[in-house]
């Protein structure tokens, strides 16, 4: 039996998931979904930007005063609800 030399376990499966369960209670800023979700910082990075490329996240950035950012489900990830809860 052969075994694809490019296929790997998708370890960061799992942390999608909790990123986007957590986010149907709504916009959340990183910290909050670090604490809530329970994901290391780089962890949560990178599911973060990998939910954005596959259009399920979106990003928002406030100017004003401190700057802030803060994510929010797309209406492509809001879809996935049923599905994750």
């Amino acid at each position: 039996m052969s075994r694809n030399s490019n296929a790997r376990p998708d370890r960061l499966a799992k942390w999608r998931l909790i990123v986007i369960h957590v986010l149907q209670d709504g916009e959340q800023r990183f910290n909050d979904l670090k604490r809530a979700s329970g994901a290391s910082s780089q962890t949560l990075s990178r599911v973060l930007n990998d939910l954005q490329e596959l259009g399920f996240v979106e990003r928002h950035v406030e100017t004003d005063g401190p700057v802030a950012v803060s994510y929010s489900l797309s209406v492509k990830g809001e879809d996935l609800g049923p599905l994750v809860y």
